[in-house]
Order: C-alpha cells, then sequence, then structure tokens
C-alpha cells in the first residue's frame, strides 16, 4: 500500500519530488485565463498572446490555446520578426 504524506502548503512557486511523483505550488494569478501566470505572461490581459521575445510590444505567436473568437478580439498584431525590437510589424521594411 502506498502511503502520501499530508498536504502541506508550500511557498509559491516551489517545486518538489517525492518519489516519482513530483508537484508544483502556484497561487499567483493568470488574469486573462491563458494557462500562463501573470508574472511570466507578455500581455497578462490578452488571453490570445503571452510571449513576446524581443519585449517590442508585439506577440511572438498566438497562444495554442487561442480561440478564432480570442484572436479576433485581441487588438495585438503578431511580430513578423519576434528578435528584433526595431522591426515588428510585417511592414516594416530594411
Amino acid at each position: 500500500m502506498l502511503f502520501l504524506p499530508a498536504y502541506i502548503p508550500q511557498p509559491f512557486g516551489v517545486r518538489g519530488k517525492w518519489g516519482e511523483f513530483t508537484w508544483q505550488s502556484s497561487t499567483e494569478a493568470d488574469s486573462d485565463g491563458d494557462g500562463v501566470i501573470d508574472s511570466e505572461d507578455a500581455f497578462p490581459d490578452d488571453p490570445a498572446a503571452s510571449v513576446d521575445s524581443d519585449d517590442d510590444g508585439a506577440p511572438d505567436a498566438w497562444n495554442a490555446s487561442a480561440t478564432e473568437a480570442q484572436i479576433a478580439a485581441s487588438s495585438l498584431v503578431l511580430d513578423a520578426h519576434p528578435n528584433d525590437a526595431l522591426r515588428s510589424l510585417a511592414s516594416s521594411s530594411w
């Protein structure tokens, strides 16, 4: 018979391992419900995107979980140059 330890509250973001079981405890907010916590989400109020590698304000891609309705409702425009902060929109020419 396998006995698991009693639940022990963990501080924010603590990860642990007991035998073959791995757990993560996080109570950080995910304001837009896209599965990415606000502190790691470049667009915490927009469920359509969460990553902006070059911090230019344009998302690298749509979230895999984003619906067509969320993408259509988003005011964001995808970054044609996700690793170049000086060029973000497809219309940028160099």
